[in-house]
This record gives C-alpha cells, structure tokens and sequence, in this order.
C-alpha cells in the first residue's frame, strides 16, 4: 500500500486501511485490534474519548452484538469498524447524525467499503450511472437515501450498521429518533431549562479542540452555538467568520458584530462576489458518490481562502437549528395536539397561535388537524412535492412515486409514522446528514454541528412540536432557552438573511457556460433532460422564476457531476489497460 495510506487492521480476510487527513483527529484502535474507531467521539458526560477509555470486554460485546449499545454510550462526529474475529464478520457503524459518510459495494467477489467513490472507482470498478438515481436529484436534491448515483454502490446511513458476513452483506439500524413524551403542555419552562443545559454541554464537549472557526451569521442558532462553545473556551481560541453577499438583504454584520463583542471573538467579514463564483471549476473537482447541492461551494474557494490561517480546526455552526427546534408555522401541530389528548382549550390556544404565526385565519388549518388529527390518517411527505428541475423527462407524478417508495424503504420509516408533526420532525433529523456533504469548507476543517449534537437532538424528540413555537412564536423554545444570555436584538429576531439576489447573479454569470454544458450534456444523452426545453429556457432567460432558479442549480450540479465521473472512469480504464 503506497501514497501514505497506513494499515490498521489486516488479518482474516479483513484490510481496513486510512489516508491519513491532516485535518483529523488520530484514529483510535481499540483493545486487540478488535476495532478502530474514526473521528471525534465523546461519552455521554461530554468528555472527548481516547483509546484508554474504551473498556475491553465492551469493544469485543459490541464486535459480536453489534453497535446499538455503542450509540447510546457515546457521540460525536464519527464511524466505528469492529472486527469480530470469532465469527468473521465485519462491523461499521456510522454516527446517527450522519457525519463520516461511507459507502458500500461488491467488485469481483470481493465486497468493500470506502469513504470516496474515486478510491472504488480508480481499481477498475465498473459502476453504472444509476438513473432513477439521478431523476430523484433533479426531483428533489436533499433527498436522503441509501441510493448513490452508481448501480450496486450504496450509502450505509445515519445510525446504521453495516456488516460484512461469510455469505453476504446487510445493514440494519442501531439507532433511530425514537420520540418520547418527556415534556407537554405546561413543560414550557423546564423544557427550555432542558435545551440550554444540553445544547451547552455539546458546546463543552466540541470546545475540547484547540481552535475553532465558528460561521455566525447573527442568527439565533449560531448565535446560541457560539454562547455554548464560549461558556468553556478560553479567549482567542475561537475565531468567527460572517459570511455576506453584496446586496443589503444578506447583510446580518450588525447582528454577528453585536454578538462577537458581547463574548469578545474576533469577526471575519468576508463578502461572497457573484462575479466570483465559476461553475467550471466544478469540473476539476473529485466526484463524490452522488451528485449533491454542496459542490457549488466550490465555484468560489474565496471563503475557504478567508479562513485558510484556522485550516485543520474544526469549523462549527448553527447549522440544524432550523430541523431540531421546529421553525415551522405548520398546523400539523394542532393535530399532534389533539392525538396527544390535550385540552379543548388549550387546542384552541394553539391553534389561534398558529393562526398568528402563520399569518393565516384559524380555520384554515382545521381542516388539515381534523384529517390527520381526530381522523388519523396518516400524512404523505411527497403528496404536494413537485419536482425542482422544471425541464427534467420527468413527471410530477413520477417524480412523487420515486421519492414515496424512497422514504418507505428508509430504515426509518416507522418513526414516520408518528403523530404528524413529529412524523414530519423525523424526515428533518434525515435531513442533518446532508450537512455532512463534501464541500470547500469540509475539505479543510471537521464540521461540528453543535445544535444538531446528537444528545441535543434526543431531548428535542422528547419535547412535543407544539411545544417548540408556544405562543405563535418561531422557534419560542430555542428564544426561551438563550435570552438571558444573547443580545436582545438577535433573541428578538425573525427574519433571515437573504441569498435570492445573489444567487440570480451567479447564475447570469455562468449563463453560457450552463448552456454550452446541459443543451447537449451528458443528462440529454441519458434521456434524463427535455433538449427541446433546455434550449428554450436558455433562449429565453435564466432567470424566468424562481422554480427556474432552483432547477438549473440541480440540473448543472447533476450534469457536472456525471462529465467528472465519465472523466474518472476514463482515468481508471487507462490504466488498466496498460501491461504488467
């Protein structure tokens, strides 16, 4: 093995070898290299692990029975490989909030599993394009399956375990957002008691790392992210970051400024330039195992570059608040309150908070809380979802059937058939993991998503939906939890900044090189785009709606994504061809 990769288990049949990341923690090898565990990883008190603190007898449990008591022990950003020699079977495990992607396939008898498809690829793989993979993409980009782009390679998901056998391979799940009833109606005050002490602690635990860049955008969520990381760290040891288009709407400066003098940080102010931003440059970077939405960070490496003094720290955010506390004005919630058996009056209450929230009248969503409430027929994640790529060969129908027999297979599934905002709070913990996808940021630093720290949310699954936007106020827990501690204009906030401009100017600038590759592109060969429509929206104009807007970022990531891959294969099949 050349190039730096370092052995680590190799013995009956089992190679499992690492490419040393200079970002990275060390790998920690357990007792008798029964196993190695990859990444950062903490014990439920929040202390970071080290090889000496995991027990013998537990690793060697674990290789036999599997890693279900391994994720209730510990946490973190992680995937754990066990090596049951007794009985030959090989065991990973990948962090239930999704971080340490790892894939999986058979080649020439032998089955493998890899973090990069370019490592699978370049040994003379022969992967398919999977289709029906790609017209999902182009349905719906953040979709979250076990599906990759490639026919007979597939993604071990959040809380799974995967395991090697004799005979075969299978995955089943160790950990799945199982959602108690730990805090109700009247729980308002120790249930935000319950958010602030937890999401601090995670801010103690990933405060253990000797420097941090942390991306505040003056919002709640990375505002409350940073408080918990600066409870526990010392001056200088965190550095943030403001990200900002030039255009008034994205400027939050005022907000990330007040919050780094309220805890004393130092602030970058990097400001994202449209005329900056070159989708060509996706066509030199390595493809991942699917298209995905994150590749666009590298069309503009100027951010990466802005925070290039702090490469190898790990960058941290507030990014999951928005899945984990509930910002939705969706009246689903009145139905969870009436399964849930609550007061007449107290339905009533929320409903007219609702109401409030959503700008809408109260009887606008009784109908929808009668349905999935009292009736209790069960909610459909696709029935209203249109596909995002306008001009894909693809119908809505269609589009709708692939994401719903999708969602059915998940490991998942009968979480989602919880009451029907819990249901749809469970497709939003599925969605976490996309914030683990290969971008310009994660090239250079370890993603740490404190909100979304996996014994935050557990408390969160506990805490009834109705619960988190009390009073008709978005996010009211996550406000209740933070406000003696975050400036009262950032607790006071609603609103968001807003990319809409910006992104319209990026894509006039990479108009022609957008038309030049999808008119007659890879996704037209496959029969997965409209040429005649392609043309005519490019005739017309680019920016037509904001539908169109939405579909052409999907389209160009899907389409790039396949001439990188082509161009890999290519790669590989040279150098196969070339005699011993």
């Amino acid at each position: 093995m050349s190039l730096g990769w370092r052995h680590l288990i190799d013995q009956r049949g089992v190679l499992l070898a690492v490419l040393p990341n200079p970002t990275d923690v060390d790998a920690i090898v357990l007792a008798d290299d029964i196993g190695v565990v990859i990444g950062h990883i903490f014990d439920r008190s929040g202390r970071r692990c080290e090889a000496r603190d995991f027990d013998r007898k537990e690793a060697y449990a674990a290789a036999e029975v599997g890693g279900g008591a391994w994720t209730k022990k510990y946490w973190g950003a992680y995937a754990v490989f066990f090596h049951d020699r007794r009985h030959d079977v090989m065991r990973i495990v990948r962090d239930p909030m999704g971080s340490r992607p790892v894939f999986y396939a058979t080649h020439e008898g032998v089955a493998a599993a890899f973090t990069h498809v370019c490592d699978y690829l370049t040994i003379g793989a022969r992967c398919e394009i999977d289709t029906r993979a790609l017209q999902i993409f182009l349905a719906h980009a953040r979709h979250v399956s076990s599906r990759t782009g490639f026919l007979g390679v597939s993604e071990l998901l959040a809380g799974n375990e995967l395991r090697f056998w004799r005979d075969g391979v299978d995955t089943e799940a160790v950990w799945s957002p199982r959602q108690s009833r730990a805090y109700g109606r009247g729980d308002f005050k120790p249930a935000a008691k319950a958010v602030h002490d937890a999401v601090c602690e995670a801010g103690r635990a990933w405060s253990s790392a000797p420097r941090i860049l942390h991306r505040l955008s003056g919002g709640l969520d990375s505002s409350a992210a940073l408080y918990a990381l600066m409870r526990h760290k010392s001056e200088g040891a965190i550095v943030a970051i403001n990200q900002r288009a030039p255009f008034a709407e994205s400027d939050e400066r005022r907000y990330a400024r007040e919050v780094a003098r309220c805890f004393g940080v130092e602030l970058i102010e990097y400001e994202a330039r449209p005329d900056d931003a070159s989708y060509e440059r996706l066509l030199a970077v390595e493809p991942e195992a699917r298209p995905t939405l994150s590749s666009l960070s590298f069309a503009d490496p100027a951010f990466a570059r802005a925070a290039g003094a702090l490469v190898g720290s790990i960058v941290s955010s507030g990014q999951g608040g928005d899945q984990i506390f509930h910002r939705s004005n969706d009246p689903l919630i009145i139905a969870d309150a009436l399964r849930d058996g609550v007061s007449s009056d107290d339905v009533f209450q929320i409903a007219a908070d609702n109401a409030r929230h959503s700008r809408r009248s109260v009887w606008s969503g009784a109908a929808l809380a009668l349905r999935h409430g009292l009736l209790r027929q069960p909610v459909d994640a696709y029935a209203t979802r249109a596909a995002e790529t306008p001009w894909a060969s693809i119908s809505d129908r269609v589009a709708r059937t692939l994401l719903r027999e999708s969602a059915q297979r998940h490991p998942w599934r009968d979480c989602m058939r919880e009451t029907p905002a819990r249901a749809v709070r469970v497709r939003k913990v599925i969605d976490l993991q996309y914030y683990h996808q290969p971008s310009s940021l994660t090239l250079c630093f370890q993603p740490a998503l404190v909100l979304a720290s996996q014994p935050v949310v557990e408390l969160c699954l506990s805490i009834a939906p109705y619960l988190m936007v009390e009073g008709g106020i978005d996010r009211a827990l996550e406000r209740a939890a933070f406000a003696a501690h975050l400036p009262t204009s950032v607790v006071a906030r609603r609103g968001k900044g807003d990319s809409t401009r910006y992104v319209a100017k990026v894509l006039e600038r990479n108009f022609s090189f957008m038309r030049d590759m999808l008119v007659d592109g890879e996704l037209v060969a496959l029969g997965l785009l409209d040429r005649t429509e392609i043309v005519r929206v490019f005739e017309q104009s680019i920016n037509v709606s904001q539908v169109t807007k939405v579909g052409a970022m999907n389209t160009i990531v899907a389409e790039l994504w396949l001439r990188r891959v082509r161009s890999v294969q290519a790669g590989a099949a040279r150098l196969t061809e070339v005699p011993l």
